[in-house]
Protein backbone atom coordinates (compact mmCIF):
# COMPACT_ATOMS: atom_id res chain seq x y z
CA UNK A 1 0.00 0.00 0.00
CA UNK A 2 1.22 3.50 -1.17
CA UNK A 3 2.10 6.19 1.33
CA UNK A 4 0.99 10.13 1.00
CA UNK A 5 4.62 11.66 0.51
CA UNK A 6 2.90 14.88 2.30
CA UNK A 7 1.55 13.17 5.46
CA UNK A 8 2.39 9.32 5.53
CA UNK A 9 -0.48 8.15 5.73
CA UNK A 10 -1.22 4.45 4.46
CA UNK A 11 -3.47 5.08 1.29
CA UNK A 12 -5.54 2.47 -0.61
CA UNK A 13 -7.45 5.17 -3.26
CA UNK A 14 -6.89 8.79 -4.07
CA UNK A 15 -9.84 11.27 -4.04
CA UNK A 16 -10.52 12.51 -7.77
CA UNK A 17 -11.96 15.72 -8.64
CA UNK A 18 -12.45 17.85 -11.71
CA UNK A 19 -14.42 20.71 -13.65
CA UNK A 20 -17.10 18.90 -15.70
CA UNK A 21 -19.46 20.14 -18.18
CA UNK A 22 -22.64 18.05 -18.11
CA UNK A 23 -25.39 19.02 -20.57
CA UNK A 24 -29.60 18.45 -19.58
CA UNK A 25 -32.65 18.72 -20.80
CA UNK A 26 -34.68 21.18 -19.19
CA UNK A 27 -38.41 20.28 -19.69
CA UNK A 28 -41.14 22.73 -18.27
CA UNK A 29 -43.90 20.29 -17.07
CA UNK A 30 -45.76 20.86 -13.34
CA UNK A 31 -42.75 22.04 -11.43
CA UNK A 32 -40.32 21.80 -14.60
CA UNK A 33 -37.58 18.88 -14.60
CA UNK A 34 -34.30 18.36 -15.23
CA UNK A 35 -33.26 15.18 -17.62
CA UNK A 36 -29.43 14.21 -17.55
CA UNK A 37 -28.71 14.30 -21.66
CA UNK A 38 -24.55 13.48 -21.88
CA UNK A 39 -21.80 13.87 -20.25
CA UNK A 40 -19.72 16.77 -22.51
CA UNK A 41 -16.54 17.79 -20.88
CA UNK A 42 -14.16 17.46 -18.16
CA UNK A 43 -11.42 20.69 -18.27
CA UNK A 44 -8.25 19.23 -18.33
CA UNK A 45 -6.82 21.58 -16.81
CA UNK A 46 -8.58 21.25 -13.14
CA UNK A 47 -8.46 18.09 -12.47
CA UNK A 48 -6.88 16.57 -9.09
CA UNK A 49 -5.88 13.50 -7.32
CA UNK A 50 -5.72 14.02 -3.51
CA UNK A 51 -4.55 12.18 -0.27
CA UNK A 52 -7.89 11.00 0.79
CA UNK A 53 -6.29 11.34 4.94
CA UNK A 54 -4.83 14.74 4.64
CA UNK A 55 -6.95 16.23 1.02
CA UNK A 56 -2.78 17.63 -0.49
CA UNK A 57 -2.92 17.44 -3.70
CA UNK A 58 -0.82 14.77 -5.25
CA UNK A 59 -1.13 14.26 -9.20
CA UNK A 60 -3.39 15.95 -12.08
CA UNK A 61 -2.72 13.13 -13.84
CA UNK A 62 -4.43 9.82 -13.95
CA UNK A 63 -1.44 8.09 -15.43
CA UNK A 64 0.69 9.15 -12.43
CA UNK A 65 -2.01 8.71 -10.40
CA UNK A 66 -2.40 4.91 -11.14
CA UNK A 67 0.89 4.56 -11.31
CA UNK A 68 1.40 5.50 -7.79
CA UNK A 69 -1.44 3.30 -6.19
CA UNK A 70 -0.12 0.24 -8.10
CA UNK A 71 3.45 1.37 -6.36
CA UNK A 72 5.42 1.86 -9.50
Amino acid sequence: MPNCPKCGADIDHLDYSAYELVRYEFWAGRKGRYIRHYHADVDGTTIDYDCPACGANLFHSHDDALKFLKGQ
